[in-house]
């Protein structure tokens, strides 16, 4: 197996993801023939958890190496693979990689980033979302749904709410910027199944616990596809998917998914 990070492959790890929306199927109801209807199970939605942070409360957002709140044209920290380990801690969460707890390229350390996925009082305010999918019209088969944030200008899912409720609004950005988002599911494997995603800031896609895609670091968008085929899964059993994005500095932000999985629970309670 393969782990495709923001650049090259390497030999430890799974396969890689990414692309330009994501899918919901469904294993409970079934449709016509007997397949599955995920209308029927999920509605095409999926439920996660988004935290809100002020980038002037927390340095791992629009880090000083920026001018901010205007963007210098292409100045990026670039991207940064191997952030956190492969595999997810005991509380579902990302496990920051360095042993020491120390400053990476684009981040603070292991104690600001604890803050990412965890709700932290005084730096951090969290709410549920639930993002609505489409069923791609140009797949036949009709298994294949997408989210892709392009149809709404921008993946903003929090403008004028949580801690961008509180003049100025938004930080007086034109959006409210620095937050992530995490998405917990569970997915039946079955051959031929795919997924992609594409998106920045930082993305993190874990199947069965194992890192299958590492786009770490602050990027413009970039894009990758998961070829299931390749991490040994068994045609049938039920598997984990958890999902960690991160965005962190002005001016894009983008989430878009891909997939024909047949997801099977759409709606687990997210660790605080």
């Amino acid at each position: 197996m393969q782990l495709v990070t923001g650049g090259s492959a390497t030999a430890s790890g799974a396969s890689a993801a990414a692309g330009s929306s994501l899918a919901l199927g469904g294993g409970i109801a079934t449709g016509e023939g007997g397949a599955p209807d995920a209308a029927q199970t999920c509605d095409g939605k999926l439920t996660g958890y988004v935290r809100d942070f002020n980038a002037a409360q927390h340095p791992d957002f629009e880090p000083t190496d920026f001018t901010y709140p205007m963007r210098v044209s292409g100045k990026y920290l670039a991207d940064e693979p191997g952030i956190v380990e492969m595999s997810l801690g005991p509380d579902l969460k990302p496990v920051y990689a360095k042993a020491d707890g120390s400053a990476s390229a684009t981040t603070t350390g292991a104690a600001n980033f604890a803050s990412w996925f965890h709700d932290t009082d005084g730096l951090n305010q969290g709410q549920e979302l639930t993002l609505q999918f489409t069923r791609d019209p140009a797949d036949p088969s009709g298994k294949k749904w997408f989210y892709d944030s392009a149809t709404t200008m921008g993946f903003f899912p929090v403008d004028g709410q949580l801690l961008g409720a509180t003049p100025p609004l938004n930080e007086g950005l034109m959006h409210n910027y620095h937050f992530t988002f995490e998405l917990h599911t569970v997915f039946k494997y079955q051959a031929g199944q795919v997924f992609r995603f594409r998106g920045d800031d930082d993305v993190w896609i874990y199947i069965n616990h194992q890192k299958v895609v590492d786009l770490g670091g602050i990027h413009v968008a970039e894009e990758r596809t998961v070829d299931l085929s390749t991490l040994a899964l068994s045609d049938g059993q039920d598997y984990p998917l958890d999902g960690f994005f991160a965005e962190r500095h002005v001016t894009d932000s983008n989430f878009s998914m891909e997939t024909s999985l047949e997801f099977v629970k759409c709606d687990i309670v997210v660790p605080k």
